[in-house]
């Protein structure tokens, strides 16, 4: 008899856990295509998301990677601008997507790289897949602990690509 009983508690259970996860991932309003970043010859980087977004979806909040995050532009992929609010101390946009169904977010930050004289160091903590494009002509020296998923070279500049995680270069 306490077996029926725990067998009963085991599927009540299974289905409340069920409908919490489907709660939580009809709450995800976007999902992220791409993410590029450019690190520029000056040092700082112009860092850009592809966004798909749910139907029907009115607005998104999305968090942002670096520190000191400039001239912000927010698009569809018919370049028409969409409104959007950006908190500096959580580095989280708001965007009032309209019912766009793709979104590219660009801005440019200098907190990616840590330049001293000649030798540069790149660091992200991504929650996303990313590629990085190297400036002309530089050279690595030491990839960090995770090596990149994939290495093209386009022209004088070395393009990587990483899964989510703790990159260094």
């Amino acid at each position: 008899m306490w077996f029926n009983g725990l067998l009963i508690l085991l599927v009540v259970f299974v289905i409340l856990s069920g409908s919490i996860s489907d709660k939580v991932f009809s709450q995800i309003q976007y999902q992220v295509n791409s993410v590029f970043i450019g690190i520029l010859s000056n040092g700082d980087s112009i860092v850009q998301y592809d966004l798909r977004l749910k139907t029907n979806t009115s607005e998104i909040t999305l968090p942002l990677v670096g520190g000191n995050i400039n001239d912000i532009l927010v698009r569809n992929y018919l370049s028409k601008y969409s409104a959007y609010t950006f908190n500096s101390v959580t580095n989280e946009i708001k965007i009032n997507s309209q019912n766009e169904s793709q979104i590219r977010i660009t801005y440019q930050t200098p907190d990616l790289v840590n330049k001293q004289e000649r030798e540069w160091s790149f660091l992200i903590d991504s929650a996303f897949p990313f590629t990085v494009k190297l400036p002309n002509d530089a050279v690595v020296t030491n990839l960090g602990e995770q090596s990149p998923s994939l290495i093209r070279k386009l022209g004088g500049q070395n393009l990587l690509s990483f899964d989510k995680g703790r990159i260094s270069i």
